[in-house]
C-alpha cells in the first residue's frame, strides 16, 4: 500500500512556515466552531488519513460481509435462540427482556468496526460497534475544515483525494427507510433521543445531526426519553407526533428503569413508529462475537468462502475459561497458554465502552496479569482474551507552541457500515509511548480521512 501520509509530511516540510500556519488555523476554527466539541473538545491532528480508493473499498466490502455473518449467529449457530444466544454472550435477564423487544428488526443498522493495519497493509478489526452511538459521524466536518484551507486543498486537489460524509450517508439510509414506508422527508417527524443524563453533554453533535436531517427535509426534534409519551396508538412530543426515532442512547442507559422505554415501544410493537436500530443492536457489539468467529470448534458454521474472510480479518479471540482449544494447530490449555505468552494477549469484557476494564498483558507482570486472570474466571462477568495486533507506526506533524515536530503515533481506523454499506471513515490516534486502548476516553486525537482515486 502506498504511504500517502509520509508524501503529505514531505509537502509538509517543504512549505514548513505555511505548514505551521495552517495548523494553527486548524486549532483556531475548530475551537470557535466547536468541531468535535464532545468529551471537552476531543484534539484533531492536523493531518488526514490518506488511503488508496481500491483500499478503502475492500475494507468496506469486508466490513460489509463480516457485519452480516456477526448478525446472522443468532439463527446460524443458535437455531434462533435469543435466551441461548444472551446467555452465551453473558446478558443479564434485564438484558434479555429488553433485548428481546426488537430482535430481528435490523432496519437502518448502524455500525462502526475498528480495525489496526500492520506494516505490509493487511488489517485486523479489534470490534465491531453495532449500535446507533457509534460516534465519530461528525467527522466530516474536519474534512471540510481541512478542505477551506488552501495549503490542505491544493495538495488534497492536485493528488485527486476524496471524502465520504457519514453523516450524509446516514441521511440517506434515513430517506430510503421512510420511502419503503410510503413517507417523503416533509411528511415525517424525527425524534432524535439521547439518554436524560447525557443529551446536554452531546447538543452540538446533536444539532449537527439534526441541521443534516433538516437539510433533507424532516422536521426533527431533539429531546431525551422522558420528554416522549404514548397517546392513541403513537408517540409523541408534546403535541407532536413521532415517525421515527433514532436511539442515540445505549440500550444500557435503560437497565435501571427498563419502563422509561415503554412509550417508544409500545408505539413501535403497533407498527406505529420506525425506530432506527432497535434497541437490541449491542449484543452484536459483544466482544464474544469474535470467538464464535475465530474459535475453530464453531468452524463449520461457515462457509470456505467465510472461513477465508474471517481468518484475514478476525484476530484470535477466545472466550476466557479454563479449557483446551487450538491456537497455531496446536491444542493447549488455554489458561496455561495466556499465562506464559502474556505479551501476545488482551484480556477484554464482553460488554463494555470506553476502553474500560482491559486488561493488556505487555503493559502487567507477571503476577498482576495471572492475578487478574484468576479474578474473572472466578466472577460471573464473560471476558475475551485476544491476541495481540501490532499496528503500523506512523509520524504524525504536531505543533508544540512554535515547532514543528513529527509524533510517533498508533492509527486505530473507524470504518461505518450503515444500511449493509460501506459509508465513510475516521482515525483515532494516540503517542507509541501510550499505545495501549485508543478511544477518546483514553485521551486519543482524531482525524477524518480522504481516500485517492475516483470520487464514489
Amino acid at each position: 500500500m502506498r504511504d500517502y501520509s509520509r508524501e503529505f509530511n514531505i509537502y509538509i516540510m517543504e512549505n514548513k512556515d505555511i505548514a505551521i500556519s495552517s495548523f494553527r488555523d486548524i486549532h483556531r476554527i475548530t475551537l470557535e466552531e466547536d468541531i468535535l466539541n464532545i468529551n471537552n473538545a476531543i484534539p484533531i491532528f492536523p493531518r488526514p488519513g490518506l488511503i488508496d480508493a481500491n483500499t478503502i473499498e475492500q475494507i468496506g466490502r469486508d466490513s460489509e460481509q463480516i457485519l452480516k455473518i456477526i448478525t446472522s449467529l443468532p439463527k446460524r449457530i443458535f437455531n434462533g435462540d435469543l435466551l441461548k444466544f444472551c446467555s452465551y454472550l453473558g446478558f443479564t435477564d434485564t438484558h434479555y427482556e429488553l433485548i428481546s423487544q426488537t430482535f430481528d428488526d435490523n432496519l437502518g443498522l448502524m455500525s462502526r468496526g475498528d480495525l489496526f493495519f500492520d506494516g505490509s497493509g493487511e488489517y485486523k478489526f479489534l470490534e465491531f460497534n453495532v449500535d446507533s452511538s457509534v460516534g465519530g459521524l461528525e467527522i466530516a466536518s474536519v474534512n471540510k475544515v481541512m478542505e477551506d484551507i488552501h495549503f490542505y486543498r491544493e495538495w488534497l486537489n492536485n493528488n485527486n483525494f476524496h471524502y465520504d460524509d457519514p453523516l450524509l450517508n446516514f441521511v440517506n439510509m434515513i430517506k430510503k427507510v421512510t420511502f419503503n414506508k410510503g413517507m417523503k422527508p416533509q411528511e415525517c417527524a424525527i425524534a432524535v433521543i439521547d439518554w436524560h443524563t447525557y443529551i446536554d453533554g452531546y447538543m452540538w453533535s446533536l444539532n449537527l445531526i439534526k441541521q443534516y436531517l433538516e437539510d433533507a427535509g424532516f422536521k426533527v426534534i431533539l429531546c431525551n426519553q422522558k420528554e416522549v409519551l404514548f397517546r392513541n396508538g403513537y408517540l409523541y412530543y408534546e403535541n407532536e407526533k413521532i415517525d421515527l426515532v433514532y436511539r442515540v442512547f445505549l440500550s444500557d442507559d435503560a437497565l435501571d428503569n427498563p419502563k422509561e422505554l415503554d412509550p417508544i415501544l409500545t408505539a413501535y410493537r403497533q407498527k406505529n413508529l420506525i425506530l432506527i436500530n432497535g434497541v437490541h443492536t449491542e449484543i452484536y457489539s459483544n466482544k464474544a462475537i469474535f470467538a464464535l468467529l475465530s474459535d475453530p470448534k464453531y468452524e463449520e458454521y461457515y462457509t470456505k468462502e467465510e472461513k477465508i474472510l474471517i481468518d484475514k480479518c478476525i484476530p484470535l479471540t477466545r472466550v476466557l475459561q479454563n479449557e483446551n482449544t487450538f491456537i497455531s494447530n496446536q491444542k493447549v490449555n488455554l489458561i496455561e497458554h495466556i499465562s506464559q505468552n502474556k505479551d501476545s494477549y488482551v484480556i477484554k469484557p464482553g460488554m463494555g465502552y470506553g476502553g474500560e476494564s482491559i486488561l493488556l498483558g505487555w503493559n502487567l507482570s507477571d503476577e498482576e496479569w495471572n492475578r487478574s486472570i484468576s479474578n474473572i474466571l472466578n466472577s460471573n462477568i464473560k471476558y475475551v482474551v485476544q491476541e495481540r495486533i501490532n499496528p503500523v507506526i506512523e509520524e504524525m506533524p504536531l505543533l508544540y507552541e512554535n515547532n514543528l515536530i513529527f509524533e510517533k503515533v498508533v492509527m486505530n481506523w473507524g470504518v461505518y457500515v450503515f444500511d449493509d454499506k460501506y459509508s465513510g471513515a475516521m482515525i483515532r490516534g494516540l503517542s507509541n509511548d501510550n499505545h495501549g486502548v485508543i478511544n477518546a476516553a483514553q485521551g486519543a486525537s482524531m482525524t477524518c480521512t480522504f481516500y485517492k482515486g475516483s470520487e464514489k
